[in-house]
């Protein structure tokens, strides 16, 4: 029995029917790869969650301060950045539990399999531009830490205004509510590689809470328990104490 060739005309229904089937599984598979995504993300903050426990067993129970100024720069991912290196070293001197990366340099030193933990995937590799080496750009962390664990300035963080005090785990109010790390994006400008947060970050044009999984985001709370939740669900208010730990110690 001889085979009939397609005619043009329906070469042309058979190309349509798979461009209009193509386009209806598009989205499912888009929303597919972003869930993938999204688990890797939580992943990451788990880790970071691990970390910090660690740092906190260590230092009587005290967490990581977002930001020490001063010489040292000391920051929430370099207190932490020993705890997830197997076999950590700072150029050639090795990495103690005690010691600490410094502020511009450590990161882009860090191997790319312990950088990886501070990359979402669903988050753009957001260059800035170290303080001091202005030719030099570096991939900076996706995550932002929780300003009032800590933030040591003169003028607009601690001592001037003690809620920016250090928070130790046995004294915060309800550590499931109370979230340490989240999704963050920075602005155009932004030359800051250590991400920390506070209220305004979530409406502010420059550095700021990310709505990338979904319009929602993950968050990695004091417990060191994750979830995503909706933006909706995200206080943008320094009023609500509990989950920002905007309080006095």
């Amino acid at each position: 029995m001889k085979k009939r060739a397609f005619t043009l005309i329906e070469l042309l229904v058979v190309v349509a029917i798979m461009s209009i089937l193509a386009a209806m599984l598009l989205p499912a598979l888009s929303k597919a790869r972003e869930k993938a995504r999204q688990a890797v993300c939580l992943n990451n903050l788990k880790q970071i969650g691990l970390a910090v426990q660690f740092y906190a067993q260590d230092y009587d129970e005290w967490l990581p301060a977002a930001r020490e100024e001063g010489t040292t720069q000391r920051t929430w991912v370099t207190y932490i950045l020993p705890y997830l290196l197997k076999s950590p070293t700072y150029g050639t001197a090795p990495i103690t539990r005690v010691s600490y990366f410094d502020l511009y340099d450590g990161f882009h030193r860090t191997p790319v399999n312990v950088k990886n933990i501070f990359w979402c995937p669903s988050g753009p590799r957001e260059r800035y531009t170290p303080y001091g080496t202005p030719t030099k750009l570096e991939d900076g962390p996706n995550y932002g830490y929780n300003g009032y664990c800590g933030f040591f300035n003169s003028t607009y963080g601690y001592p001037a205004y003690p809620y920016y005090s250090r928070k130790k785990l046995s004294r915060v109010k309800e550590p499931s509510k109370a979230f340490l790390i989240t999704d963050v994006r920075a602005g155009p400008n932004e030359t800051n590689i250590y991400r920390h947060l506070y209220p305004s970050s979530k409406t502010h044009v420059g550095e700021a809470i990310s709505r990338r999984h979904t319009g929602g985001v993950n968050i990695l709370f004091v417990d060191s328990h994750c979830e995503w939740r909706k933006w909706e669900q995200i206080p943008g208010s320094s009023q609500d104490s509990i989950f920002w730990m905007r309080y006095e110690f």
